[in-house]
């Protein structure tokens, strides 16, 4: 009785264990447009990623064509990571600094994001939805 009261508690155990690992996390968030007072749900993550025109590699190529930052007397290396909300209609909005690196260095980054073309907007279940992207910009202190 005892042995099979330990297999049972196993099993049971096991049985949660295994449901947690499976379940799908869903996290809805909610900001203000520049529009209007009514909140528009993010939704994080999405099944389809949103995807800059070109690619990964024309990513890296027009940030690298459009970063005019300069040195002055510093020498600053790093990175800024920079958030922003892909729209429904692929337009960029919502564009905040999470993690800066010098103050000349993020209004940069700023300036850079905002010069984007509109992205393929994320989708979920076949749908455009608005997508919250973060971006690392690196800058080396070099030019």
């Amino acid at each position: 009785m005892r042995q099979l009261l330990k297999i049972l508690t196993l099993l049971i155990f096991s049985l949660q264990l295994n449901a947690q690992t499976d379940s799908l996390r869903i996290v809805i968030d909610s900001i203000p447009t520049d529009t209007t007072e009514a909140f528009v749900e993010i939704i994080d993550p999405v099944e389809t990623m949103p995807v800059f025109p070109g690619g990964q590699d024309s990513l890296r190529t027009f940030i690298e064509r459009n970063n005019n930052w300069q040195v002055g007397r510093e020498t600053i290396v790093g990175k800024v990571f920079i958030a922003f909300v892909v729209e429904v209609d692929g337009s960029i909005t919502n564009i905040e600094i999470m993690r800066g690196l010098h103050p000349s260095c993020d209004e940069e980054a700023k300036r850079i994001i905002g010069l984007m073309p509109n992205w393929k907007p994320g989708e979920q279940m076949g749908t455009p939805v608005r997508t919250k992207m973060i971006l690392p910009i690196a800058f080396d202190g070099l030019k």
